[in-house]
């Protein structure tokens, strides 16, 4: 039976990026945005499939395919940093006195 939908595009990282997203992914201090997109391409350089990650991860299959694109275009760096948003940057108040 053929199977439906377009081709998936083979992803892989790069050998010497694995240990650092290995830690990334098991990290409890690291922002979890970056850890999340750390098993993210993890899972998917696995072989799973992009709908399995993104109901695993509980986001939208588009933001799987994103993230891998990311890592192609720029690496590890661009994978697991926080890119910036348009729109007034924001602020925290300090505490009331």
């Amino acid at each position: 039976i053929p199977m439906r939908g377009r081709k998936p595009l083979s992803f892989t990282l790069d050998d010497a990026d694995l240990p650092a997203l290995r830690q990334f992914a098991h990290s409890r201090t690291l922002p979890f945005a970056a850890v999340q997109r750390a098993r993210i391409a993890l899972a998917v350089a696995d072989g799973q499939g992009i709908q399995d990650v993104a109901m695993l991860h509980q986001c939208d299959p588009a933001t799987v395919w994103r993230l891998c694109r990311r890592y192609e275009q720029g690496g590890l760096r661009r994978l697991l940093d926080d890119l910036p948003r348009c729109g007034r940057p924001q602020r925290i108040s300090p505490p009331p006195a």
